[in-house]
């Protein structure tokens, strides 16, 4: 179990450092480690479910996507009839 949680200690470390260096932003930063951390490359979640899930209001939440997809970090499409799973493209699991 150690060997774990340190594994992912180092990865959520990772991810903040490239986070700073590419100056995503700590808040955008947050977001995606809380969707890296459904253990999925591929999230079947809607806007409402994650903003309820992480505390986020949902517009805030909708603007952290729109950044990360702009960085490259998700692949996310908010313009759609049937909701679009979201694709991390940064950091797969």
């Amino acid at each position: 179990m150690k060997k774990i949680e340190k594994k992912m200690k180092q990865k959520v470390q990772e991810i903040i450092r490239t986070a700073n260096q590419e100056e995503l932003g700590r808040s955008n930063a947050q977001t995606f480690i809380f969707l890296w951390g459904y253990g999925s490359n591929r999230l079947n979640k809607t806007q409402d479910e994650l903003a309820a899930e992480s505390a986020i209001d949902p517009r805030t939440l909708r603007a952290h996507l729109y950044e990360l997809d702009k960085a490259g970090w998700i692949d996310y499409s908010k313009h759609h009839i049937q909701p679009k799973p979201i694709e991390l493209k940064r950091f797969k699991h």
